[in-house]
Order: structure tokens, then sequence, then C-alpha cells
């Protein structure tokens, strides 16, 4: 049996991604050992882990203040688990994680290793610290047989940065998979009804609730909107931020036109997400990732399952993104009343909200979705066991 090692420095269900990927490989008969922080931020939206193929074994490593020196008795439980199991693939998320690439590399040979690159940034706008640790993941991906990015445009960005020329890669967005059955929720009516929150249409921002989001300008645009439209604004907030929103939402008197839920239950999330009317999808071109969401973004893919129409950012990337599928409305989102605009037009306009619902649902079906990107991934990694790694 073919065996992954796949290590996270988060939770798994942070990245959507990982989850649909790790059921995929598991019903392609692999084995998988999942390494990965533990939060009760996590345990409490998502619960336990609940695999029901028995191929997994799962290696929590809880998060509490002494981090650094669990981070080093996690890599001398990866290299005991190593030793013993000997896998032939080690999948790594993100930098921290691919630290351990060059050590396994060290004690081991003739493995597969694969790298998941879901967000990066340019070394000179980070910390001292989180920049030697970016220049490390750029000198080391020469040694990885694949990297997996969520756009082709972070592809190109990351290439440039580490001056790798040609390097195999594969994208993995975060799209969801046809086939998959959400389990929705059944306690927002009664969050609405306990608030006096009376409506015609709800809007929704899912998804991180920070200073880079829009969120102060959007709550705003609330004065401005139409026939008893409310905000909902929902998931896992930055510090502080809750309490600056809600000084603007009660300065504004908007106390029954916006709600902003945090950490909310997936079941929840879904609840919000299949009852909203239009989705929110608002990025600061800040870094390099949030200048490449078209794609990759958590919320559109959220939206694109609940095939609900959304605003989002007219920078470049949306710019080329909606004019290959036509699925959204494009908008200055610094400005609230250029979003109060494009809310009350396109909420009232029949003709056109359908359309883009119509759009929507022909690229999930056909395009944006985890199915027809894991084809690829598949076929990648077959490539690669059939060259590097003889398997009989």
């Amino acid at each position: 049996m073919k065996k992954i090692f796949i290590i996270l420095s988060r939770d798994p269900r942070s990245a959507q991604i990982m989850m649909f990927l790790i059921n995929s490989l598991l019903k392609k008969n692999y084995h998988i050992d999942l390494f990965y922080y533990e939060t009760k931020l996590y345990l409490d939206a998502y619960e336990n882990f609940n695999f029901t193929n028995k191929n997994i074994k799962i290696h929590p490593l809880k998060i509490d203040k002494s981090n650094k020196f669990k981070f080093i008795r996690r890599i001398f439980h990866i290299l005991r688990e190593f030793k013993k199991i000997r896998p032939t693939h080690v999948f790594t998320v993100d930098k921290k994680s691919f630290l351990l690439i060059p050590i396994l590399s060290f004690f081991f040979k003739n493995f597969i290793k694969i790298h998941f690159i879901l967000d990066f940034d340019d070394p000179k706008k980070e910390t001292f610290k989180e920049s030697i640790i970016t220049k490390i993941q750029f000198f080391f991906s020469k040694y990885v047989d694949l990297i997996i990015f969520p756009s082709s445009e972070r592809a190109q960005t990351f290439f440039k940065f580490s001056k790798k020329i040609n390097k195999k890669f594969s994208i993995l967005s975060n799209h969801f998979p046809i086939n998959f059955r959400p389990i929705i929720g059944n306690e927002l009516y009664k969050i609405l009804k306990n608030r006096k929150m009376n409506y015609s249409k709800i809007i929704c921002s899912l998804g991180t609730i920070g200073n880079n989001h829009y969120h102060e300008e959007l709550i705003q645009s609330v004065n401005d909107w139409k026939d008893d439209k409310i905000l909902i604004i929902a998931g896992w907030p930055n510090k502080n931020i809750v309490n600056k929103l809600n000084k603007i939402i009660e300065y504004n008197n908007l106390q029954n036109k916006v709600l902003i839920l945090k950490n909310v239950s997936e079941k929840l999330w879904l609840e919000i997400l299949f009852k909203s009317d239009l989705g929110v999808c608002f990025y600061k071109q800040d870094s390099i990732s949030h200048k490449y969401m078209a794609g990759p973004s958590t919320k559109l893919n959220n939206y694109l399952l609940a095939n609900i129409p959304f605003l989002a950012c007219d920078n470049e990337d949306f710019q080329k993104f909606n004019s290959k599928f036509n699925i959204c409305e494009l908008v200055d989102p610094s400005k609230p009343k250029n979003i109060a605009k494009k809310v009350n037009e396109l909420l009232s306009d029949n003709l056109k909200y359908n359309l883009l619902k119509k759009n929507s649902k022909i690229a999930f079906y056909e395009k944006l979705n985890f199915d027809v990107q894991f084809k690829k991934i598949y076929s990648d990694l077959i490539n690669l066991e059939e060259n590097i790694i003889n398997f009989n």
C-alpha cells in the first residue's frame, strides 16, 4: 500500500481543499498519517475528526504557550513515525511544515516530496523571522518533486521571487466537489428573531473578519441599502476587529440591519450561506495572496456551492476571472456608496441576477469544482510514482 504523510502547521479544516484531497486519496487506497495543529477554535466549529475510512491515523499537536518545545517534540515524533512506517510520499502544507522536508531528506531517501503553497508574501514585507522561513522555502523548493498552488498567478509570482524556472506545479483551488452535500443548521431564524431583524433579503460576508476585507466600508454602505436588506458578517475575527465594527454599527444606528457572528459552527455557517441572496468577496490588495483570490478564495467558492451571485473587488485578477465566467459584479469596495449602488441594482434586476446564477451553476459543474482539478493532481501523482519509486 502507498503511504502518505500529510504535515500541516494548522488544522486541515482551515483549508477546505485539504479535507477534500485527504478523502479523495483515501478512496484511491492510500494510507495517510495526518500531522496537524489542533486548536479549540476549530474543535468548537467542526468538533472532532470523524473519518469513515480506516486507512488514516491522525497525530494532533495541541496549541498552547509552549509551542516552541512542542514543535521540537513534533519533529522527533515525525522522525520516529517515518522510520517505523517508511512513507512513500510526504505532503507538506505551507512554509512552517515545509521546514521538515530538509530534515527528513537528511535522514531518509527515496520518497516523493509534494509541497502545498497556499499563502505567501514578499519577504521584504514580512517580519524578520517570517522572511527567513520564506527564504528557506524558496531555496529548498528546488528539491521538491511537485509544488501545488491555488492559482497559476500565485505560482508564477512564487517562481519569480524564488528565481526558480520551469518548476513542475499543479493547481488545486478551494473548489468544492460536485457531490458535496452540506449539513445545514436550523438556528438562524431564531437568532434574527431575537435580534428583531426583519428583512427582505440577506447579504453575507463569510470568512475571516479583519481589517483587510473592507468590512468597515461594507457596514457603512448599509445606510443606503433599500427594501429591508440585512448584512450578516460571519467567521473568525482578527484581534479587536469586532469591537471596532460594532462601534461603526452603533454610530450609524444599524443594530437591526447588521449582524456579526464570530467563530460560528460549520452548520450555522452553511445555513447563513444557503439562506443568503448575495455574497461579498472583498480583499484589500495588501499581500500577494490577496492580489490573486479569484479562484483560491474560500468566500468565492462558498458562493459557487450555494449558487448565489456575489460582489467582488474590481481588480485585475477578478476582472480576468469574471471575463471568463460572468458570475459576479465588480465594485471598488473602498467607497461605501459604490457598494450600496451595486447591491441595490443587482438585487432589483431579476434578469441580470438570474443570469449570474445560471452562469455560476455552469461554471461550477464544468470547471470550478474539485473533481476536475483532482483528476490532474492524481495523474501527476501517478507519473511521479512511476518515475521515482518502484512500488512493486
